[in-house]
Order: C-alpha cells, then sequence, then structure tokens
C-alpha cells in the first residue's frame, strides 16, 4: 500500500470517527426532538458502515501473517459482506421501501457480523503485535460492544438492557478508535509501510 493509501485510510478513520458522533446525535434528536430524525440517522449510518470498507483492507494487510492469509481473507469477506449488507438495507429505510421493524433484526444482525470482524481482527492484531497493545485491546472492546449488542436483542429484543449497553458502549469508544486510528495513519506511525505493504 502507498502512503497516498494509508493517507486516504487515514482520512477515511477521522471521517468514521465524526460519523459515530453524528450517528448519537441524530439518534438523540430523535427521541429529544422528533421522529423525523430518525430517516437522518438512519442515512449517516449508511455513510458510517462504508467508511469502514478501506480497515477492511487495511487489516487485513496487517494480520495477513499473523493466523494464515486464507483465514485473514475469509475474515475480511464477514466483514465486508456484513458492512455492504447493513448499508443496503439501511438505504431502503432512507428510501423508505421498507419498515423499522421489517429490518432491524437484519440490521442488528449484520451489526454483530461487525463486531465479529473488529474483535477477531483485534485478538489478530494482539497476538501478531500488528497494533499497539492499547488500540488492539481497544479494537477488541470495540467488537465486544455489537457482540453484546446483538446478544442482547436475540436475548431480550428492542428493550434488553445489553442491547443498549453495548450501543452506548459502542458510542462512547467508536469515536476514540477511529481517531486513534486515523492519527497513526496520517503521521506514519501505525506499522512500517513495508509491513503493511507485504501483508505481514
Amino acid at each position: 500500500m502507498s502512503t497516498l493509501d494509508l493517507r486516504i485510510i487515514g482520512w477515511s478513520a477521522f471521517a468514521n470517527g465524526i460519523l459515530v458522533v453524528a450517528n448519537m446525535a441524530t439518534l438523540a434528536l430523535m427521541f429529544a426532538v422528533n421522529m423525523a430524525w430518525g430517516r437522518v440517522n438512519d442515512a449517516v449510518s449508511v455513510l458510517w458502515i462504508l467508511s469502514f470498507l478501506p480497515f477492511v483492507v487495511l487489516l487485513a494487510r496487517l494480520n495477513g501473517s499473523v493466523l494464515g492469509r486464507g483465514v485473514v481473507v475469509g475474515l475480511a469477506v464477514l466483514g465486508a459482506v456484513g458492512m455492504l449488507l447493513f448499508a443496503w438495507l439501511q438505504t431502503l429505510l432512507v428510501l423508505g421501501q421498507v419498515r423499522f421493524e421489517e429490518t432491524f433484526a437484519a440490521v442488528a444482525t449484520l451489526g454483530g457480523m461487525l463486531g465479529l470482524w473488529l474483535l477477531l481482527n483485534g485478538l489478530l492484531a494482539l497476538k501478531g503485535r500488528t497494533l499497539s497493545a492499547g488500540l488492539a485491546w481497544l479494537t477488541i472492546s470495540y467488537g465486544l460492544s455489537y457482540v453484546a449488542g446483538i446478544v442482547g436483542y436475540w436475548l431480550g429484543g428492542y428493550e434488553s438492557p445489553i442491547l443498549w449497553a453495548g450501543a452506548v458502549a459502542g458510542y462512547l469508544i467508536g469515536p476514540v478508535w477511529a481517531f486513534w486510528l486515523g492519527w497513526l495513519l496520517l503521521h506514519g506511525r501505525l506499522a512500517p509501510a513495508a509491513t503493511i505493504a507485504s501483508g505481514g
């Protein structure tokens, strides 16, 4: 990966962090002001999930040598498919083609897939030391927040405290994770360029 590629991914990380905050703000406005903000929140979530796609390539390159390229490619496919399906369902919601009640279970499950992708990449990064220990643990924690959310949903539905605890944790961890990753990428401190370019 070239320096330009890494800078683009770095700016994508900052965009991701900003979109987490925007997602949280529009959700709060939906509950506190007007339900019309729900459509804005859904539109923001489409951009947010798509901003993860460059990280699929980055983390696959970083973790390629940790547990075998086939495993890492499979993990990348899992993450990318989950992200694209999430974006598609949310786009249908924004366009009024489906109702919230019809898609929430699927969207929550795809959020769980995102969490699993983050969790496993964080564990690989911790094992292979491809990220700093602090960022690897934060990646693991971020992933766990989404995994907990989907477990909570399937156990208790919309009103599950585990679902909402996972959502709150994701909103708090997400911007820190994204801005930290973006700062490292833009300052050339994530990993040696040769390591990222060769995939390990």
